[in-house]
């Protein structure tokens, strides 16, 4: 009797060991099922988290956009467009009109003056700033309307790697001590007196790129930009090269035309 009860106890403690560890079993299949569960509901929330974040990217970058637009209708510019080419009909002509094509279409105002229409003497003729030959009509209407000017664009050709006399002779002229530039007693460097002001080149050429840059050094590129526009306060931006003139195709000619008038839309 002792002995079944003993065995029928041990029954028992064995059934009952069984019956926890089968609600300890349970317990920790409906705790893996609720992790997976809010796991599931986790990721749903982080997706739908993230797509409701790129919206938000998507509607301020959209909003940056229109502001930037509305921000560029108000910063119109003043722009001096020099035909720096000599002759009266030239590749530098059409150019510089397909840039005032694309910059009149994007809202600036532009004051145009072409070299081959001024008269000017183009020698500076004395070896001292102070002795300076007063300004012709023509070059004072240029200083004026660079002084107006936010940005100048000039246009011309490459002749014997550099630009035309005539051309050089209106910065000779017009670039004065005083006016453009200043020296300051007791001091190496002089003052830029344009500051504030941009400008850019548009260069045609019969020597192909490589040769230019490569062969050559661009002799033209440090000139401009080291010791003449940047040198009175006129950054340089940008020298596009147009080459070579030489045997170009009408096709090529043209898309050199939309390529100046892009530009003048994204000045």
């Amino acid at each position: 009797m002792v002995a079944e009860e003993v065995g029928l106890e041990g029954g028992l403690g064995m059934c009952i060991f069984r019956l926890k560890m089968t609600v300890v079993k349970i317990n920790l299949d409906l705790n893996r099922w609720r992790c997976q569960k809010m796991t599931a509901v986790n990721l749903r929330e982080s997706r739908f988290e993230t797509i409701r974040f790129a919206f938000a990217i998507l509607s301020s970058v959209r909003m940056g956009r229109t502001g930037s637009n509305k921000q560029r209708e108000d910063m119109t510019k003043n722009i001096l467009l020099l035909d720096g080419h000599p002759a009266a009909e030239s590749l530098s002509h059409a150019l510089l009109q397909a840039y005032a094509d694309g910059a009149g279409a994007a809202g600036h105002q532009m004051r145009t003056h072409r070299l081959s229409a001024m008269s000017f003497d183009a020698d500076f003729g004395v070896s001292r700033f102070r002795d300076a030959k007063p300004l012709e009509p023509d070059l004072q209407a240029f200083w004026d309307d660079l002084l107006w000017a936010d940005h100048l664009v000039i246009a011309h050709p490459l002749w014997w790697g550099g630009m035309p006399a005539k051309l050089k002779g209106l910065i000779d002229r017009s670039f004065l001590h005083g006016k453009a530039f200043r020296y300051d007693d007791g001091k190496l460097l002089p003052v830029a007196l344009l500051k504030g002001r941009t400008s850019e080149v548009l260069l045609t050429s019969d020597t192909p790129k490589v040769f230019l840059h490569w062969i050559y050094g661009f002799g033209l590129k440090q000139q401009l930009k080291k010791q003449i526009v940047n040198f009175v306060g006129l950054k340089l931006l940008r020298i596009t090269e147009f080459s070579p003139v030489r045997n170009s195709t009408p096709q090529k000619r043209a898309k050199w035309l939309k390529r100046a008038e892009k530009q003048g839309r994204s000045v």
